[in-house]
């Protein structure tokens, strides 16, 4: 698998990545600034903003990606959300603030561009965190890099970490009918018990995709899953 970078990701270079062994790819994404599918067949899209989150707010940039991203996520079945806040500083008496590099230097200086308080970058979290966007800050483009490839490395190695192993998985309402609902719209008279039993198969839609597209007679071993079925599926694709 590889992490996917959008190509107006200027700051952030392939090279980067390659002291952790990480895979990358450029290309443009239509959502989101960075991409992979984990070991569980699912999407992850991920946004990083630095000292331009205030205006992102402000002009409703930042809240339609996150919408978009969700909705993608949500036409595939499921995923995850992750939102990469890089290089705030959140004195306790000021505004907020973001380390920038000065390159003439060779320093990190802070620059000052909102006169919000620490209460606003809470909310911020706080709000991502009520729609299932989970927040990870970094201090520099450097962090960012460590922690984006953690974040991939726990996607391809399994979420459930030694930290959280045996704790119960929060159960996310109305997955199951998502994944089905997009499932039995592409294949037309797909019935419902086919449905789950394609997805307790394969695991994910994206899986079933593959499938379809390369060989689609596979199918043909599931129970309840017949000629006639098949046929109605490679009519669509």
């Amino acid at each position: 698998m590889t992490l996917i970078i959008d190509d107006r990701e200027h700051a952030v270079k392939r090279e980067m990545f390659e002291r952790y062994g990480v895979s990358t790819r450029i290309e443009r994404l239509m959502v989101g600034d960075y991409s992979f599918i984990d070991s569980e067949g699912e999407l992850n899209l991920i946004t990083r903003k630095s000292s331009d989150l205030p205006s992102s707010i402000y002009s409703g940039h930042f809240q339609a990606e996150i919408g978009d991203m969700i909705a993608t996520i949500n036409s595939l079945g499921g995923g995850r959300c992750w939102f990469i806040q890089e290089g705030m500083y959140i004195p306790e008496h000021a505004g907020l603030s973001y380390w920038q590099y000065l390159p003439n230097n060779a320093m990190w200086a802070k620059k000052w561009t909102h006169s919000g308080d620490k209460g606003s970058a809470l909310t911020i979290e706080i709000s991502l965190a009520t729609i299932g966007v989970g927040t990870v800050h970094t201090g520099d483009l450097l962090h960012t890099v460590k922690a984006l490839t953690k974040i991939y490395q726990k996607g391809m190695k399994g979420w459930p970490t030694t930290l959280t192993a045996g704790i119960p998985k929060r159960k996310m309402s109305g997955r199951r009918d998502e994944r089905l609902n997009s499932l039995m719209g592409f294949w037309r008279g797909l019935s419902e018990k086919n449905a789950v039993s394609l997805l307790k198969a394969y695991g994910s839609i994206q899986k079933i995709m593959k499938v379809a597209f390369k060989d689609p007679n596979e199918f043909l071993e599931i129970k309840g899953i017949g000629p006639r079925a098949v046929d109605k599926l490679t009519e669509v694709l």
